[in-house]
């Protein structure tokens, strides 16, 4: 699996993983070119496993700017990429990115996602 996982169930069962990589707030300001291509690079990461994106995924509450964040993420990311709840996520954040809070479970590590909005 690549792009964005949007979890449906609390508990999620990955395998087991070397490194991961956290990516903070790359909508907050807009995902203007500078910022697309930042990001873009770090969804790329052949070193990581996975992705968990810490939140302000989008600068602001517009179901085009969501759809527009989804997108991008699909068609960049080289693995799985898991969203976390920002401030400016929040309006539509269910319908497009999943569970706010949800755990991914492996045999050696749990890591919790808790909405920090």
């Amino acid at each position: 699996m690549k792009g964005l996982f949007a979890p449906r169930n609390k508990f999620i069962q990955i395998d087991s993983f070397n490194r991961f990589t956290v990516i903070g707030d790359p909508g907050c300001d807009g995902l203007g070119a500078a910022t697309m291509s930042v990001f873009a690079k770090a969804l790329n990461s052949s070193q990581s496993d996975f992705f968990i994106v810490a939140g302000d995924i989008v600068p602001h509450a517009a179901k085009l700017v969501y759809e527009n964040a989804k997108e991008f993420i699909d068609r960049v990311a080289a693995r799985p990429v898991y969203p976390l709840c920002g401030n400016h996520d929040k309006d539509f954040y269910d319908e497009y990115f999943g569970l706010r809070n949800y755990a991914l479970l492996s045999p050696d590590a749990a890591i919790i996602i808790l909405d920090n909005s």
